[in-house]
């Protein structure tokens, strides 16, 4: 096994593992240390990594986690990632978390940090109201005094103050982790036989589940290893993933698109990337992390703002990646997402660009339907003109969409 891939390999796992043992392990490794669960999409993590907490996205179990329990307390029609979550508390999989917080993105993420306090004891649970509104004046001063109220609770669960020189050094930090990850990115646009949207995905989740002092040297190792990679392009089409915003696809979901396309760019674990540039690090620092948020963040299914239209966000993905169809794909019972992909699509059919519509669950095995699919949308891309392929930022490709009603 070659460097690269023991580097994908370690990262796969930890993604892969729904008791999140590598995190537990940190914890033990000195008295005091405590550990922060975020439930999708954003936190300010640099709150907690200044307080000396190990901040954590938390996913859910993948299909690694057998529903057991979680059904009895939720609808059969809620979105996998919250009762796979559920289950992972209800099952002692989070005995070891010390704060879990929330965001009301939708009516069943609403409803985890309470479902989280009521069956995992000693579980400090909060909810981070992010602003629903951000084209008025008032969402950065309110913002900022919610992250206010967030950095006394981490004060407050560590048992000392967290100076603003801290929070600074660290948003110094994670501004190293934005960099490497728009570097990451900006490879696989580029040349993505080089970098695949799998290592790509793993290497980005894998940050979000271990201390970004140890994630950096991964990401500038994998960076220098696959810039010298020996590989050549293949007779691909080049997708963009929109839909993994928060709940997240099977690894095999991706590998199975891959086999047919090239996916040169996504919206997985955008929480990890939501920034389109670094954050100040000179100044107040919760205004800063507040001000970047509103302002300075990318587009989102679980943001409402007029400044800038998802759809325009799309489709700038779209033509800065050279990308020549995109793959709609929200998670099944995601109203955010399926909310947004009526939009997407109208807006694709007014400028002529391919789509391709697949739902996922996270609890997935099954990827032979998602495979045919991919590889029949890609041939008849591919068929449309095999001599001279249409610019797909100039001329606009047949456009060809198949849903699961349809089936």
């Amino acid at each position: 096994m070659s460097r690269i891939d023991d580097i994908v390999g370690q990262c796969r796992d930890q993604v892969e593992d729904a008791s999140l043992n590598a995190c537990r392990q940190w914890k033990g490794r000195r008295a005091g240390n405590k550990v922060l669960g975020y439930f999708p999409v954003y936190f300010p993590v640099e709150i907690a990594h200044a307080a000396g907490m190990l901040p954590i996205g938390i996913f859910g179990g993948g299909n690694r986690v057998v529903l057991k329990r979680a059904d009895t307390h939720m609808y059969s029609f809620m979105c996998s990632i919250c009762k796979s979550t559920l289950e992972q508390g209800l099952s002692g999989r989070f005995d070891f978390l010390d704060v879990f917080i929330g965001t009301p993105i939708c009516d069943a993420a609403r409803h985890m940090p309470g479902l989280m306090e009521r069956n995992v004891p000693g579980l400090l649970t909060d909810i981070l109201y992010l602003p629903a509104n951000l084209r008025t004046g008032l969402a950065v001063p309110y913002l900022q005094r919610e992250f206010g109220r967030l950095r006394v609770l981490v004060e407050t669960e560590v048992g000392h103050a967290v100076g603003d020189e801290q929070i600074r050094d660290s948003i110094r930090t994670y501004n190293q982790s934005r960099r490497l990850v728009r570097r990451l990115y900006e490879m696989r646009r580029a040349s993505p036989w080089l970098v695949s949207a799998v290592e790509c995905y793993v290497l980005v989740r894998a940050g979000m589940l271990m201390p970004v002092e140890e994630h950096l040297p991964l990401l500038r190792e994998f960076i220098a290893l696959a810039s010298e990679r020996e590989a050549r392009p293949l007779d691909k089409i080049r997708v963009v993933f929109e839909g993994g915003f928060c709940e997240q696809p099977p690894i095999d979901f991706l590998r199975a698109i891959e086999e047919a396309c090239y996916v040169v760019d996504d919206d997985l674990a955008v929480g990890a990337r939501l920034f389109s540039g670094d954050v100040p690090e000179d100044g107040d620092p919760i205004l800063n992390l507040a001000a970047s948020y509103c302002n300075g963040s990318t587009y989102s299914s679980v943001q409402h703002d007029m400044r800038r239209l998802k759809s325009d966000g799309l489709m700038a993905k779209y033509r800065s990646s050279n990308a020549e169809a995109i793959v709609l794909s929200p998670a099944k019972f995601c109203e955010p997402g399926l909310d947004d992909q009526v939009h997407h699509l109208k807006r694709a059919e007014k400028e002529g660009v391919s789509c391709l519509q697949m739902e996922f669950q996270e609890r997935m095995k099954d990827f032979d339907n998602v495979r045919t699919q991919t590889e029949t949308f890609a041939e008849a891309i591919l068929f449309y003109s095999q001599e001279q392929r249409p610019d797909p930022v100039a001329a606009p490709v047949a456009e060809i969409t198949t849903t699961e009603a349809a089936r």
